[in-house]
């Protein structure tokens, strides 16, 4: 298995995360299942091979670029004896910025993008196809990203900005009426705006981040036993943090780092 990772041009620094791009062939008899567990993240994805089948979810994969919004719970991917996928993930605001659409209609959705977007899309994917290098997927999609940076409503897209900010210092950890507060709305109209340029509810954002920040900080102290993970990041007590991860993950804090690395795409720089 192969793993590329690249960041965005610094214009584009807000509005995405970062590109990466995995190759893995391994041709058997079955298809190994792979759970997709909530991030916090939206992407654009593009599977240059095969296509992964989804088990579970309203989320589905055509082979072009397709556009997976928020997840508020996990679900499981079939996945192909052959796979590459070249990705681009946004930051929080990202969708909103670069495409204009409201990100919430993506809520536990994957579309493929020429739902959305009509003029340039079969160029834009056949580019990406015919790219032999990594480093060329990225420039084509740091090309087209760039054509689209013209962002609607600069003074909300910095009011959510300065928001999301809080959330990450506190790691999810911080009042949602603070938010609103800070925001200099009230708490009904921050969590409208919240949703529509973020594209998930506030409160849900928050439960994604401290099961996000869970996966950090085992990855950084694999010794943390289960109770001091659960305070640690923020949870009432380990019951509560269970419940969380049954409801994210579909299953315990133990099953999970027994059968998974603690990984937190979130969080990770």
């Amino acid at each position: 298995m192969t793993l590329h990772q690249a960041k965005p041009s610094p214009a584009l620094a807000p509005y995405v995360k970062q590109y990466w791009c995995l190759e893995a062939y391994a041709p058997q008899a079955e298809a190994p299942i792979q759970r997709v567990v909530p991030n916090g993240l939206m992407e654009l994805v593009f599977y240059l091979a095969d296509t992964p089948t989804v088990l579970n979810s309203h989320h589905r994969f055509d082979g072009g670029l397709t556009l997976c919004g928020h997840t508020t719970s996990f679900f499981d991917l079939e996945v192909p004896p052959r796979l590459l996928l070249f990705t681009v993930s946004f930051q929080p605001c990202g969708v909103k910025a670069l495409l204009g659409i409201p990100a919430n209609e993506l809520l536990n959705h994957s579309i493929p993008l020429r739902d959305i977007l009509k003029d340039g899309l079969p160029q834009l994917e056949e580019s990406l196809q015919e790219a032999t290098s990594f480093a060329a997927r990225v420039a084509i999609a740091e090309r087209f990203l760039l054509q689209r940076l013209a962002p609607t409503d600069p003074h909300e897209l910095a009011r959510m900005g300065h928001s999301l900010g809080i959330i990450n210092h506190h790691r999810g950890l911080v009042a949602i009426g603070t938010l609103a507060a800070e925001a200099c709305l009230c708490r009904k109209q921050f969590e409208r705006r919240f949703l529509a340029h973020v594209g998930i509810s506030p409160k849900q954002f928050l439960r994604i981040l401290r099961f996000q920040n869970a996966l950090l900080q085992k990855a950084r102290t694999p010794g943390l036993s289960l109770t001091e993970l659960a305070y640690t990041c923020g949870y009432y007590d380990q019951s509560h943090m269970v419940n969380d991860f049954r409801a994210l993950a579909g299953v315990t804090p133990s099953q999970y780092f027994a059968a998974c690395e603690p990984v937190s795409d979130y969080f990770a720089q």
